[in-house]
């Protein structure tokens, strides 16, 4: 799956037409599809509601002690593996980037 994971920075719309024919991306995401609605919603899923469970505010508070921080170097890739002893558990990650 992290094959299929792919995030891109301000050029976002030129990394995705190399994956994506510029024909079948709506021209308000930088390709020539042009439609009666600029964002295509009649065939682009852009989400739905998130459902309350997923709320920030209905989740424990993690310390810090208790995260594992990662640096990854500008273009390396790393892999972390964890055993989920619960189901139903809810794994929480973020992201941050220095300029």
């Amino acid at each position: 799956t992290r094959r299929k994971m792919k995030m891109f920075g301000r050029d976002w719309q030129e990394q995705l037409q190399k994956y994506i024919d510029p024909d079948n991306i709506p021209a308000y995401y930088g390709g020539n599809r042009n439609e009666p609605d600029p964002q295509c919603s009649d065939y682009l899923c852009l989400g739905g509601d998130i459902p309350p469970k997923y709320y920030m505010t209905n989740l424990t508070e993690t310390s810090q002690e208790e995260m594992e921080m990662i640096q990854v170097g500008k273009g390396s890739t790393t892999q972390v593996e964890y055993t989920i002893d619960t189901p139903g558990s809810c794994i929480r990650y973020e992201f941050i980037t220095k300029d």
